[in-house]
């Protein structure tokens, strides 16, 4: 038993035996109605359920426009619904916090997929 620690200490010391720790963030899916269910509860009430703002939503784009959908990433999505955007009236707020990373990342790909063809 002395051995075995022994032998055991000296390579934790030596680096051949120390713990690993892996991080990973598993891919989350997430079944398609889940995610328009979660769009219509979350953004149509502004957005509008076709992606066509409503009055509510102030001066947001159109996310079925072409040349709104060719500028702006999904990246930039995510990055809208993490932080809000806008002022005033028709600020929307951040959902950073109130859904997962993978919700919200689908909820941007969803919105993607709303540009008129």
């Amino acid at each position: 038993m002395r051995t075995s620690l022994f032998v055991l200490s000296a390579l934790i010391v030596l680096g051949l035996a120390a713990p690993t720790v892996t991080v990973s963030i598993a891919s989350e899916e997430i079944d398609p109605a889940v995610v328009k269910a979660l769009y219509n509860k979350k953004c149509s009430l502004c957005h509008g359920k076709d992606g066509i703002p409503k009055k509510r939503g102030g001066d947001s784009a159109s996310f079925q426009d072409s040349a709104w959908q060719a500028e702006t990433s999904i990246e930039d999505i995510v990055a809208a619904i993490n932080q809000g955007r806008g002022e005033g009236k028709y600020k929307m707020k951040p959902l950073k916090g109130k859904l997962t990373e993978a919700e919200i990342r689908a909820i941007a790909e969803f919105v993607k997929g709303l540009e008129k063809k």
